[in-house]
């Protein structure tokens, strides 16, 4: 995210830039000053920086300069895991320049020095605002046309972006400040500064809208608990977790039906329902927010409420019916909720946005001026709590299980727990149903027709499987049928069994247990912005018609037996795997057919990693550092190998799978930097002691991942050198694995980032100034060693360094990307060459099925340059001139006064096929891309010691905002990055220097 610091005094600037430098990494926010200056220049600059955050695939924040904001309220705007523009507002009475209007949670108009707002306003504007990356080109828009418009405006820039954001239609969420301090006053410093702000995060971690029990019974208890669990270092997903377990052991204690077991499993309910509270208040207290988790809470939170009503079941005498009409009564019930109130009457309750022209500085219309208080409690009063608990939360249901089973003990058995909760659930349906219908009749938007959003979900909610047609429901009132479809199948379900078998009751319930999952995954997606449920796998599943009509025919035909407990398993296959593979919104790679491998290598991930992450949490940490390369020469494992060797104090291991190759290319990678390697001991990867060297190691440190890359434990600090992040996307080449690592290195922050988002597990992975084989580049001075290769050391070199196109062996790589390269285009770059006194030779991928000897080069193999004594950034240092396209290598040069050609003729193939980061290759470095027609150009300037294109190669450097580092530097400078990180993970340097050299961008 870019972060616009606009303007701002010496008693405020200070203490906000202090706040912005310590946001997470994973907001990865980059700082831009913007002076104070004219309102037009101010906006002009911000879409500027807009359209550049449009290009790189990010974010944009505008931030003033005189902004006193605790630092909860710096993190509440600019690192919200909800994808919409958020607007920070303060409660305090706006002035007639800076008042907002709110509308529920959403900024619907604003105020400047020239645009009016009135009594309309119910907020004062802080003018701190957060733009999505899906709305920085609106926003850029936006802002230009302010910047015409205000040409010759005073007032305040920041502010006057804010209207322009609103009139320009995008949906800005208003933040509260309260009960927090927000203002745009140095007077608010001693105020903010005196503010114990931990203890306030506590006391805000509950959730709004609890029902009665969870909000004066439970949460008092989850607080006291959350804070132990916070010290205790546990995450909201392992409480999640354990509270799942929790509720799981209940629902067997109470299917064994003595009176014990089931007195302890009411009693455990309660337990797991107070740790549901826990959760959700870590992640709101710690910010620990993940679409994931969210996701994790809710499935399981269903997934255990029908897990204890079978147990139930179980536990009492034909109590089957019972279950099956309580799971299909709260389906039912859950059916409405999502298809009216947060749907459709989300959708009344959503008002205008002031849309009219940025020039247009008049009031409001009359219609268009009211507004709520945001964030004002109202009718917290008894009939508030009593509506609540007609409502039948969650927390309700579950007392009223609890408190069902205990009567049960002493009078009425298990049955009493279901028949009070289908009464009451029941009772709650009818209430809500009537006040909805209630709703709709009277409501004078009734008849007009939903927008397609709103009408896809509910649309989807029908679940019309085989007989969907893609439409979206056009009219408010169709909310009705997906609860109708939804009764009407689970009434099937109950009356099927009961007419004609009721020992196929149990397997009723079983299938309506995978119904109601696939319906919560179409509701859970669509609010959470994920992909939506694939059509086949609607359509496989049949439809509520499809289901409804077999389940008839069973009944009519007494097959019910056989045919109940096929359907659920079918009906299960078809729904449950895909919704769990794309529960994580960060798998968002495109769906592949899985091979014998793919799935061979995920069965084994899915063991190793919980035993590798065991043994790492029963064993201490020693100061020992491993380093592991792919394939063993890989330089940028070695130099580190060596980094370590010379500046750590702990033992040092290189893993290979050929020792005796990777010690000779350590020895020469070590001589070449002016470091000793003898320090490095050389293991092989296989066996169960470099597994063990791997658990203890307190520094690890690979290019490819290494024993599946867990998530380390305790104080162990792991780094994924990677193999250079360049400008293709890697997600597509890594899709079945997540790498654990903490830290990630890379040249180019923005690409650095993008790599973190396909590869890592973690969105905090912190960015480390990459890559140590740059060391190599910078050292490689003697010319001489070139003849080893047969080349003229006086002569000019080009080295052709292609990507691979197609791959012989590349794990889950695809094996086919982009198209391949043309011996046309060889000629013409072999014939430049020669024409210009050039000496030209292709490196190609080692992984390549294709050698390039059709292209009339020269090819240089790996074993070609290990048998003239050489490596491969020793060769590249030695060129006076590279062409390359999507491989990373080119970015090692890119600092350097060498000629650099990027030859992409298949580009737009690449694009679709692979994927390519973000800022896209022809943006970012569009003045490199060459074609064979340009051939001539580039050898005449490579032969004359010119730099082809250096106006271009500068900007690249520019754009993609590569870290500059003093030439040999860059394993030192990652080292003490390591060190800093490591400090700040868990206060120990791991005996590195903890200071680094300063930032710069080339």
């Amino acid at each position: 995210m870019i972060v616009a610091l606009v303007g701002g005094g010496p008693a405020t600037r200070p203490r906000l830039r202090a706040q912005l430098d310590r946001l997470p990494d994973r907001v990865r926010a980059r700082v831009t000053p913007v002076p104070a200056a004219p309102p037009a220049v101010v906006l002009r600059a911000l879409a500027d920086l807009a359209r550049r955050a449009a290009e790189n695939g990010e974010g944009i924040a505008v931030v003033p300069g005189d902004l006193v904001a605790s630092d909860r309220l710096v993190l509440d705007v600019l690192d919200d895991p909800r994808a919409t523009d958020r607007l920070l507002v303060s409660a305090a009475a706006p002035g007639p320049a800076d008042g907002v209007r709110c509308a529920g949670a959403v900024v619907v108009g604003a105020a400047s020095a020239r645009h009016e707002l009135g009594p309309a306003a119910t907020h004062t504007s802080l003018a701190t605002v957060a733009v999505t990356a899906a709305d920085v080109a609106t926003a850029a828009a936006a802002w230009d046309e302010a910047a015409t418009v205000g040409a010759r405006w005073e007032g305040d820039g920041a502010q006057l972006a804010v209207v322009a954001l609103v009139r320009a239609g995008l949906p800005v969420t208003a933040v509260p400040a309260e009960p927090y301090v927000g203002a745009r006053t140095p007077d608010a410093l001693p105020t903010a500064q005196a503010l114990d702000e931990d203890d306030l995060a506590w006391r805000q971690a509950s959730r709004s809208g609890d029902g009665v029990w969870s909000t004066f019974v439970l949460r008092p208890i989850s607080r006291r608990v959350s804070r132990r669990a916070v010290r205790a270092g546990l995450t909201p997903n392992q409480v999640t977790v354990v509270g799942f377990l929790l509720a799981l052991t209940a629902a067997g204690l109470i299917a064994a039906g003595n009176v014990g077991t089931v007195v302890a499993g009411a009693l455990l309910l309660q337990v797991s329902l107070v740790l549901d509270c826990v959760d959700g208040e870590i992640a709101r207290s710690t910010r620990r927010f993940s679409s994931f988790g969210a996701w994790l809470d809710l499935a399981t939170d269903r997934v255990k409420e029908y897990a204890v009503l079978a147990a139930v079941a179980v536990a009492g005498s034909d109590l089957w019916p019972l279950a099956v009409a309580a799971i299909g009564l709260q389906l039912t019930r859950h059916m409405a909720d999502y298809a009216f109130a947060d749907t459709v009457l989300a959708l009344w309750r959503r008002a205008a946005p002031d849309t009219r022209p940025f020039a247009d500085g008049t009031a409001p219309p009359a219609a268009a001026s009211s507004g709520d208080r945001l964030g004002t409690p109202t009718g917290r009063g008894p009939v508030h709590w009593v509506k609540q608990a007609i409502h039948m939360q969650i927390g309700e249901r579950w007392l009223v299980l609890s408190v069902g089973l205990l009567v049960g003990t002493v009078v009425g058995g298990p049955a009493v727990a279901l028949v009070a909760y289908l009464t009451l659930v029941g009772a709650g349906l009818a209430w809500v149903l009537a006040g909805w219908a209630l709703r709709t009749l009277t409501n004078p938007r009734r008849r007009t027709p939903l927008p397609p959003g709103p009408g896809r979900v509910v649309a989807a909610l029908r679940d019309d499987g085989l007989l969907d047609r893609g439409r979206p429901a056009r009219r408010p009132t169709a909310w009705v049928l997906p609860l109708l479809v939804t009764a009407a199948e689970g009434g099937m379900l109950l009356l099927g069994p009961l007419l004609a078998d009721r020992d196929a009751l149990s397997w009723a319930f079983a299938w309506a247990f995978v119904v109601a999952w696939h319906r919560y995954d179409v509701f859970y997606r669509a609010r959470g912005g994920r992909t939506p449920v694939p059509r086949w796998v609607a359509r496989a599943g049949g439809g509520w018609l499809v289901r409804l009509a077999v389940l008839v025919a069973g009944a009519a035909t007494d097959q019910l037996g056989w045919l109940l407990p096929a359907g659920a398993l079918y009906l299960a296959l078809v729904y449950v795997p895909e919704s769990l593979l794309r529960a994580n919104p960060r798998a968002t790679v495109p769906w592949r057919r899985p091979s014998l491998g793919v799935l061979r290598k995920s069965v084994r991930r899915a063991v190793a990693v919980p035993v590798a992450r065991g043994l790492m949490r029963v064993t201490r940490p020693r100061r020992l550092a491993l380093v592991a390369g792919l394939p063993d020469t890989e330089e940028n494992s070695l130099v580190t190998a060596v980094a370590l060797a010379d500046r750590y104090p702990g033992a040092v291991v290189l893993v290979a799978n050929d020792p005796a190759r990777a010690r000779v290319a350590l020895d020469r990678v070590a001589a070449l930097v002016g470091r000793p390697a003898d320090r490095v001991r050389v293991v092989p990867k296989r066996g169960l002691a470099t597994f063990r060297t791997f658990v203890r190691a307190e520094l690890v440190c690979y290019t490819h991942g290494l024993y599946d890359s867990p998530r380390p434990v305790g104080r162990r600090l792991h780094v994924n050198l990677w193999h250079g992040t360049g400008p293709k996307w890697n997600a597509n080449a890594n899709f079945a694995q997540r790498i654990g690592a903490q830290a990630h290195s890379a040249s180019s922050p923005l690409w650095g980032h993008e790599a973190i988002r396909a590869l890592s597990l973690g969105a905090d992975t912190r960015l480390v100034a990459g890559n140590p084989r740059q060391d190599v580049v910078a050292a490689a001075r003697d010319r001489g060693r070139l003849a080893g290769l047969g080349l003229d050391p006086a002569r000019p070199l080009v080295v052709w360094l292609p990507t691979f196109r197609s791959s012989r062996s590349a794990g889950l790589v695809g094996l086919h990307e982009g198209e391949p390269l043309t011996a046309a285009a060889g000629a013409a770059f072999a014939a430049a060459a020669t024409r210009h006194g050039v000496q030209l030779v292709a490196k190609p991928h080692r992984l390549d099925s294709e050698l390039f000897t059709s292209l009339g080069v020269r090819v240089l193999t790996d074993d070609d340059v290990d048998r003239a004594g050489m490596t491969l950034y020793e060769l590249l240092g030695q060129a006076a001139g590279l062409l390359s396209d999507y491989s990373s290598g080119w970015l090692d040069l890119l600092d350097r006064d060498i000629s650099i050609g990027l030859y992409v003729p298949d580009l737009e193939t690449y694009r679709r096929e692979r994927g390519l980061n973000r800022p896209d290759l022809g943006v970012a470095a569009g003045g490199l891309l060459l074609d064979a027609g340009d051939a001539d150009d580039f050898f005449a300037d490579v032969a004359t010691g010119r730099v082809w294109h250096a106006a271009g190669r500068r900007a690249c450097a520019e754009r993609i905002e590569l870290i500059d580092v003093a030439p040999g530097r860059r394993a030192d400078r990652m080292l003490a990055e390591l060190a800093q990180l490591a400090v700040d993970l868990f206060g120990d340097d791991l005996g590195l220097p903890a200071q680094r050299e300063p930032a710069t961008s080339s």
